[in-house]
């Protein structure tokens, strides 16, 4: 999750921004990157104000077993104009995709908050997902 500073400009105001909503919160001015492990097509989205819905990404991301243990990498790329990029890499050679979306996280100076969780596993004894 990337959650804009209580110190940007701002901040307190909605985007007046498409906002795509699945569980998160819309009246708020932050985005959740998700995306599904071993999912074909990788379902990944972008929660929140200017975000997107569910995208195939041309590779699945292979589950944690699969990968024999191997994390993907995200990589966000924020602007101050507002305009960003958010990048996922699989686990094996060129495996990569990456979207552009839009929401003022950063004014250039104060950085967002990010988080990180799992949102749910299978339940397997060494929490496969």
């Amino acid at each position: 999750m990337l959650e804009v500073s209580p110190l940007v400009k701002g901040s307190e105001k909605q985007p007046q921004r498409r906002n795509y909503s699945y569980n998160s919160d819309p009246q708020t001015c932050k985005n959740c990157i998700k995306f599904h492990p071993g999912m074909g097509g990788g379902g990944l989205r972008v929660e929140g104000p200017g975000g997107w819905d569910n995208q195939a990404i041309w590779f699945t991301p292979a589950a944690w077993t699969a990968s024999e243990q191997k994390f993907h990498t995200l990589h966000f790329v924020l602007n101050a104009s507002g305009e960003n990029v958010t990048r996922i890499e699989g686990t094996n050679a060129g495996e990569a995709f990456e979207k552009p979306w839009a929401n003022q996280l950063t004014d250039g100076q104060y950085l967002p908050a990010v988080s990180a969780w799992l949102d749910m596993g299978d339940g397997g004894p060494r929490g496969d997902w």
